[in-house]
């Protein structure tokens, strides 16, 4: 996992300050301050990305496939 830096227009699932950091807008100095700020605290940078990689397990295609099937079975 790896913590993400976005905005929220980019649509991406993840929580402010969790799995990465949402910036509210495209200002480079924020996009600065928030790679700097994970570069200077690898326990926070660490976390984010424990996060992140668990929040990523949700898009896996297997649990996407168990979910159609689930929704399938759930029709008939």
């Amino acid at each position: 996992g790896c913590p993400v830096i976005v905005s929220p227009e980019c649509g991406a699932p993840i929580t402010n300050g969790k799995e990465g950091i949402v910036l509210s807008s495209h200002d480079p100095l924020q996009i600065q301050s928030a790679i700097t700020d994970l570069m200077q605290n690898p326990s926070k940078r660490d976390e984010m990305a424990m996060h992140a990689r668990h929040r990523a397990s949700y898009f896996s295609m297997d649990r996407w496939g168990d979910d159609l099937t689930a929704v399938i079975d759930s029709l008939s």
